[in-house]
């Protein structure tokens, strides 16, 4: 066996692919991130980002889930993300901007290294290198990076998730479920629409690894108990991970409603939505558990008798398809998410019929990206939601390109 010197092994990692790639994924978001978002920032409104810094300040300054020190500890968000923060900014006892940046461009680096495997696993290394050039320029891929949201984060994890199940080389473990089933019960924490993947996962392993299911299923919401017990304490009702989703639904209901009258503004949308909820109740996300989960059941049973008219439900659902890919804060931040969803969309038929030898492995790419849009077309949908799934997408879309005579013209300039 050959040996290596440290400066040699140093070079051999350095011209290793998957440590170009990942350079090559961390500059790319870097320069955006620190460089061209600064400038470029007031075309995106911020909803959410608030709430989350919030949220984790209060965890690293007195240790409790709330809003402020002091408050009552709300069930209003999911604790992943805000733990995460907290989590990283250990070391500094208040949460620093750029640290944070800095590890979620890392996040994303693993990310595109993982769409890379994945792809050349199931696929072959030209796909792989095409699904990975994707990545790099799918725009919603990228600018949420610089701010504090949890989709970037989930869409790293679900890939690992899915890396570990279904697209290594070697054989499934127990081990190795463990690790995927902590890694998805952590993804519940962070988002509840992801509260019963793991039952379709454990569908997908089969008959032949119906133990390693079991497992996954188990050590998922063992995860995601503790908490439970937790809000149930706080509100005397069964709340997995949080209570927004009645919110979230008077919301997505307005959205639908008054789309035609400000086509693809999304921050103009969501305005009207949350003026329309405060009309129903007036909310704080401050307020304690018990009032919360009462305020949760009001816009719940507002939402749900809109959705009585089939009419409305149907082009709810129909126009929120849409809308998932597409809506922006703004009608140019639209059309940044609109176009490359398109393209990719539009490639991802010639990959499936190109895909014949690997179906079971693609049929849940297809599975997992359907499960994702159908948990938000009936509620609330928003083009960021797509940054979960869009590079499972990515992946397919990437055979039907290189099967193509410009993914031939491609290559040949890459290799």
């Amino acid at each position: 066996m050959k040996k290596y010197f440290p400066h040699e092994i140093g070079v051999r990692v350095l011209l290793h692919s998957s440590t170009r790639l990942l350079l090559i994924s961390i500059f790319v978001d870097s320069v955006f991130s620190f460089l061209i978002f600064p400038k470029i920032q007031s075309l995106f409104g911020d909803v959410d980002g608030e709430g989350y810094g919030r949220l984790a300040t209060s965890l690293l300054s007195c240790g409790t889930f709330t809003y402020t020190c002091g408050n009552a500890p709300t069930i209003f968000r999911g604790p992943g993300y805000p733990a995460f923060l907290a989590f990283i900014n250990i070391p500094w006892s208040s949460i620093v901007y750029l640290w944070v940046i800095a590890v979620q461009i890392i996040m994303n680096a693993v990310a595109a290294i993982l769409v890379y495997r994945i792809a050349a696993i199931l696929y072959n290394k030209a796909t792989a290198q095409v699904a990975f050039t994707l990545f790099l320029l799918i725009p919603v891929l990228h600018v949420f990076i610089p701010r504090y949201h949890v989709e970037n984060m989930l869409q790293c994890m679900l890939l690992a998730v899915m890396y570990i199940l279904f697209f290594r080389k070697k054989e499934i473990t127990f081990s190795t479920t463990l690790i995927a089933g902590i890694v998805l019960g952590c993804s519940i924490m962070v988002k509840q629409t992801l509260l019963f993947l793991p039952l379709l996962l454990a569908i997908a392993l089969g008959r032949r690894y119906i133990r390693h299911a079991a497992v996954l299923v188990a050590v998922s919401y063992a995860v995601v108990f503790p908490w439970t017990l937790r809000n149930y304490h706080l509100s005397g009702s069964l709340i997995p991970v949080h209570t927004n989703a009645g919110m979230n639904l008077v919301i997505g209901n307005t959205v639908v409603t008054h789309f035609m009258q400000t086509p693809f503004q999304g921050l103009k949308l969501w305005q009207k939505g949350n003026a329309r909820v405060h009309v129903i109740a007036p909310f704080d996300c401050q307020e304690t558990a018990t009032v919360l989960l009462e305020k949760e059941s009001t816009y719940l049973n507002a939402g749900l008798a809109e959705l009585k008219d089939p009419f409305f439900a149907l082009y709810k659902i129909g126009l929120n398809t849409v809308l998932f890919f597409s809506l922006g804060t703004s009608l140019l931040n639209s059309c940044m998410l609109l176009v490359p969803a398109v393209f990719v969309l539009f490639w991802i038929p010639a990959g499936l019929r190109h895909s014949e030898k690997m179906t079971k492995q693609v049929a849940i790419l297809l599975m997992v990206t359907v499960y994702t849009i159908a948990v938000h077309v009936g509620i609330y949908a928003i083009g960021r939601f797509s940054i979960v799934i869009l590079p499972l997408m990515a992946i397919i879309s990437a055979r039907g390109i290189v099967t193509s005579r410009c993914g031939a013209r491609f290559l040949s300039l890459v290799e």
